[in-house]
């Protein structure tokens, strides 16, 4: 920046302007035609002389009109002077305050303080959000007359108080004072969109971003592997990889980080399993510190009551992930369970809520290889069937009501439906499906669904490796190996033993799943990201998967194998078909804050009266949407955690048709603060770092400098034309 700039350079253009009186003067000039007089010769001497200083009074006439359109021109521009002397003046500006409000800055300052959650300790200093309230007010006691100030919180979605800058600090402070952290990720780069346009408006001397957060490294790599990849080839080591308009003063803000070690729920699962009347709760965790966590107690609650259902102890590495697995006493009241882990620095994510298994049973498609009507295809159907629903979903005589709800179809008719609606579907000994049924089921497993693959004498290998599997998985199926000799068998090991399919059983190192013998099997190759599972006699592949599918390799009937007689056929399946339903059930039971809940239309016609109800009688307004598979119920986006409800409102009052479960995004829970180095990356290496034990004051007020000159040339116009106007007045007198 040199010693002389402007605000509004635009103006600038305006300085031709200057040029209209000379022109005026040019075009008013009028020369006289001489005729000569014998009688006026002797007054010609003093003609000249009186020609002469009207000539020079017209001239300084015009320059004092010309100087004074470009004063007005040069005051619209609104110079500035940064040269010696300037730096007693100080100069307008207009700053941005950015505060991040997400719940990393819930974060407890002293680990032995126990707050309320959201809250601040006594002394309003012992959360990181509480420190970056007190930074914030530091900015706005800084305002003066003729700045102005723009207000944005960065959690998602960002929020602007104001949607233009303000002048009132007192509004400000006010905003400020009663800000509370929201169940929320922050997102630094959209706050910074937000604002841009209006400091890339602003008409003042000074233009600062102040941005008070605690500045997570994980999202600070999050954002650089983002923005890195859009920044141009050979752009410039030290650029802002965030928007910000030029000239502009970055200042970073962190708030005193405290510990960084953290522990966070990421997930939590409930299965209704056979047996089990509270099912069980699969818990992820993830310990974000540098240090490991011994002898972690997690605890399952039925949510309505607080009554305690089963509790468990895990050990997680530094910086790892892990899980563990509880039993529930019993099955929790409305379907509603909440698991938790101890208490440590950020309490919001050592809580998850579970939308419970017992208020909705696996759905299965049961595909079949012809009609039912068929008894070859009865017979391959038989043992799924039983095993899956043996009371043809009546429930048994106690009123226990089955895991599955299994319906079936031939493989026929698979291509002719538009949506498949189900949780999983178990493709049982299929021979032939359409190019339809293959985009079908390509389409169901790319929106969560699993799908099972049972072979057997009808599955045609090169059917599936040129139609079915390219659009499922990367596997592919080869010869049929042995045969119906019985002096040929195979036999069924886990090869991944720890994997929850196989969880229970009762199985030696390197032993078989059960005494069953296999007579034939498919060859299975595995493709590059498959997992074999479980193997046959030999190392061949038993059971193969991909992301949302499972292949076995064998027959799920008595036709090549007497494998459903064992008892390790039931569980087996079930947990199969449970473990391909798991990220399809989560998916559809549990949000997070910020994004909207969503159901298949139930039923057809007729005013529905439907509404998504949530925590302390939220309402969340919803559309109809078409979508491939049918129309569908969209919501607006959850903005708390808690348990929602899709209820239809009948004759004898609403009915809970579906529950879901609203929690935070548990990548919030990383609260290790970004490096100097990936700082620089985002905002600039000349962005300023004002750590919590420097004063922002000091800082700032000595950057704030320079003498707007506006004034001075708006006075200069005015006496210039004061001045032309004597002149011209004493000229009409003489």
């Amino acid at each position: 920046m040199g010693p002389l700039s402007f605000l509004n350079g635009a103006f600038l253009a305006a300085l031709g302007a200057a040029a209209l009186p000379i022109l005026i003067h040019l075009l008013s000039r009028r020369r006289a035609r001489e005729v000569p007089f014998a009688q006026l010769r002797f007054l010609d001497e003093i003609t000249r002389r009186k020609v002469r200083r009207l000539r020079l009074h017209q001239w300084l006439l015009l320059l004092l009109r010309t100087l004074a359109v470009a004063c007005l021109a040069l005051a619209l521009s609104r110079p500035v002077w940064h040269g010696p002397g300037a730096a007693r003046q100080r100069g307008s500006s207009t700053v941005a305050i950015l505060i991040d409000d997400s719940y990393s800055m819930e974060a407890r300052l002293d680990a032995g303080a126990l707050l309320p959650l959201g809250g601040d300790g006594p002394g309003g200093g012992s959360t990181r959000f509480a420190e970056a309230r007190r930074r914030a007010l530091e900015v706005i006691g800084l305002l003066e007359e003729g700045d102005r100030a723009i207000l944005a919180f960065a959690g998602e979605p960002v929020r602007l108080p104001y949607e233009s800058s303000v002048r009132d600090a007192m509004l400000l402070r006010e905003e400020v004072e009663r800000a509370r952290p929201r169940p929320v990720r922050a997102n630094l780069a959209a706050a910074l969109e937000r604002v841009h346009p209006l400091l890339a408006a602003a008409r003042t001397l000074n233009r600062e971003v102040f941005v008070i957060s605690d500045f997570p490294a994980d999202q600070a790599e999050e954002l650089l592997s983002e923005r890195g990849r859009r920044a141009q080839p050979g752009g410039a080591r030290n650029g802002p990889l965030l928007p910000l308009p030029p000239e502009t003063r970055v200042y970073l803000v962190p708030v005193p980080a405290g510990e960084a070690d953290n522990v966070s729920i990421t997930g939590a699962l409930h299965e209704a399993l056979p047996g089990a009347p509270g099912g069980r709760v699969t818990v992820r965790l993830r310990n974000h510190g540098e240090a490991p966590v011994d002898d972690l107690l997690v605890q399952a609650f039925e949510e309505t009551t607080g009554r305690l259902l089963a509790e468990g102890f895990v050990d997680l590495g530094a910086r790892s992930a892990g899980q563990i697995v509880l039993t529930p006493s019993a099955a929790p009241a409305a379907g509603r369970l909440a698991v938790q882990c101890a208490a440590d620095l950020l309490e919001r994510d050592d809580r998850r809520l579970v939308a419970a298994a017992s208020s909705s049973r696996v759905r299965v498609l049961l595909v079949l290889g012809g009609p039912e009507s068929d008894p070859q295809v009865a017979a391959e159907a038989r043992f799924p069937l039983l095993a899956l629903d043996p009371w043809g979903g009546e429930g048994d005589s106690g009123g226990e009501a089955p895991l599955f709800e299994v319906a079936a179809l031939p493989e026929a008719e698979l291509g002719l439906r538009g949506r498949i609606d189900a949780d999983v579907v178990l493709l049982l000994n299929v021979g032939r499906l359409s190019a339809a049924a293959a985009e079908l089921l390509a389409r169901f497993r790319e929106e969560g669904g699993g799908i099972l693959v049972a072979l057997g004498a009808r599955a045609d290998a090169r059917l599936y490796n040129t139609l079915v599997l390219p659009k499922l998985a990367a596997s592919r199926l080869e010869n049929i190996e042995g045969d119906l000799d019985p002096t040929t068998r195979f036999t069924l090991r886990p090869a991944l033993a720890g994997h929850e399919i196989f969880e229970g059983f009762p199985i030696a190192p390197g032993g078989a799943l059960s005494g069953a013998a296999f007579q034939r099997i498919v060859g299975v190759r595995p493709g590059a990201e498959a997992r074999v599972l479980a193997e046959f006699s030999g190392g061949r592949p038993a059971l193969v998967e991909e992301p949302g599918v499972l292949i076995f390799a064998s027959a799920l009937d008595l036709s090549w194998s007497d494998f459903p007689t064992s008892a390790a056929y039931l569980p087996f399946l079930h947990r199969a078909l449970l473990h391909l339903a798991r990220d399809g059930l989560a998916d559809r039971r549990e949000r997070l804050v910020g994004a909207p809940l969503g159901a298949p239309l139930p039923g057809a016609g007729g005013d529905l009266r439907l509404c998504f109800s949530g925590p302390e009688g939220l309402e969340l307004p919803h559309t109809i949407q078409q979508t491939e598979r049918g129309p569908r119920l969209l919501s607006a986006p959850a903005p708390e955690p808690g348990f929602y409800e899709l209820r239809q409102e009948g004759a004898g009052g609403p009915v809970s048709l579906e529950v879901f479960s609203v929690n935070v995004d548990p990548r919030e829970g990383a609260l290790a603060a970004m490096s100097r180095e990936q700082g620089e990356r985002l905002f600039g290496a000349e962005a300023v770092v004002l750590p919590p034990e420097r004063e922002i004051s000091r800082a700032v007020l000595e950057t704030r400098y320079g003498r707007e000159l506006w004034r001075l040339c708006l006075l200069l116009a005015v006496g210039l034309l004061v001045a032309e106007s004597l002149l011209a007045r004493g000229r009409m007198l003489a």
